[in-house]
């Protein structure tokens, strides 16, 4: 659990102090405890990433007709999927965290005025999400500031969500059609992610880019943002400490924003 908190007790509860120690005389005190899963999405996409670079150095020279390819496919996917969904839930534990807008400051009723109020930002997509926080924290959009250290993070990251989103809900296209599949692949190429060595020559979206380059390309992307996002919000990354576990296979991390 990331997260613990403790109801205060009501004024029935009677604290008793005894050589050092205090006691709760009447059981009236809640503990309630709470999961956040953002950290958890960010370590299991930095694992993926680097078992697809370990499947990769053991196959070197093979081909995608191999057996192996397979693997590299899988590990590359589940990073994909991962960190675009560490993406998603950053932003909703923001939000219930009461960072961008104290849930204390409702007033009366709190609790049920929040729950009315976050009924209708949760339907909301990721991206009106990240501009809410940014609007309620008195900052620009994201893409109103081109000139911003965030924006070139923000493209990359709606890329990020846009290959997921394709991942997921997958419509399979021909090779020669000049649809959502080329567009993914050209804007992978102008992020200079590179094609998997076991692919063709002519690399297509998705599975030329079921590579290791790919998959650490996800998560340096989802950390950059998230990183690039706190800071123009002037917030604290609350994942800030596991900076160290979520190399995806770099010789130096992390890597310069």
């Amino acid at each position: 659990m990331e997260n613990d908190s403790v109801d205060p007790p009501s004024p029935d509860s009677i604290l008793v102090a005894d050589t050092g120690q205090i006691k709760l005389a009447a059981e009236t005190a809640t503990i309630r405890t709470r999961a956040n899963f953002a950290g958890q999405h960010l370590l299991a996409a930095a694992k993926f990433a680097r078992m697809s670079g370990e499947v990769e150095t053991a196959h070197t020279g093979g081909s995608s007709t191999e057996p192996f390819f397979t693997e590299t496919v899988t590990y590359a996917t589940g990073t994909i999927l991962t960190a675009g969904a560490a993406l998603e839930a950053y932003i909703n534990q923001v939000f219930i965290d009461g960072k961008v807008f104290p849930i204390q400051s409702i007033g009366a009723n709190t609790e049920e005025l929040w729950d009315i109020w976050w009924d209708v930002i949760e339907r909301r997509d990721i991206w009106t999400k990240y501009n809410l926080a940014l609007e309620l924290r008195n900052k620009l959009k994201l893409s109103q500031d081109n000139q911003s250290p965030l924006y070139p993070k923000y493209l990359s990251a709606h890329l990020l969500v846009d290959i997921r989103n394709a991942l997921i809900h997958f419509k399979p296209q021909w090779d020669d059609e000049k649809k959502a599949h080329h567009q993914l692949t050209n804007r992978l190429l102008n992020e200079s992610v590179r094609s998997s060595p076991f692919g063709s020559c002519s690399p297509l979206f998705p599975h030329d880019f079921m590579s290791h380059d790919m998959a650490r390309w996800a998560v340096k992307t989802a950390w950059q943002f998230i990183e690039a996002f706190s800071q123009g919000a002037d917030l604290e990354n609350t994942y800030a400490f596991l900076i160290d576990e979520l190399n995806p296979g770099f010789a130096t991390w992390p890597l310069p924003s």
